[in-house]
């Protein structure tokens, strides 16, 4: 990662969650639209690489936010959706912050819904 883990923003409001990155892009999802967060730890694969990654899913991999555990409002950002997503496992993201492993937790998915997979998401 090139970038301190604070130069990421994360933002939300009642539509949907934002990360907006140090080089100025900016990645998007609506609420709705999200069917599954996952949190991955990096267990220091690479010692530029942030310690853990949150993920949130959007539907068909159309839309998402990938932003590293240290970005700014990264800690509002898990209180918002523990209250927006129902039975959002908060007992992995402890399990997960701390981890030694280099593996990734599903905190979260949607009833019902296939999700995506794309282990070609990366933090920058």
């Amino acid at each position: 990662m090139s970038h301190n883990e604070k130069d990421y923003i994360v933002e939300f409001d009642d539509n949907g969650a934002a990360c907006k990155r140090p080089d100025g892009s900016e990645e998007r999802v609506n609420w709705s639209d999200i069917v599954k967060v996952t949190l991955e730890a990096t267990a220091g694969v690479k010692e530029e690489a942030p310690a853990h990654v949150w993920i949130l899913w959007g539907r068909d991999n159309a839309s998402g936010c990938v932003y590293p555990g240290g970005a700014t409002g990264a800690e509002l950002m898990l209180l918002e959706m523990k209250s927006r997503l129902d039975n959002f496992d908060v007992g992995a993201v402890a399990q997960a912050m701390q981890s030694e492993e280099n593996k990734t937790w599903l905190l979260w998915q949607a009833a019902g819904v296939n999700t995506p997979e794309d282990d070609g998401r990366v933090i920058n």
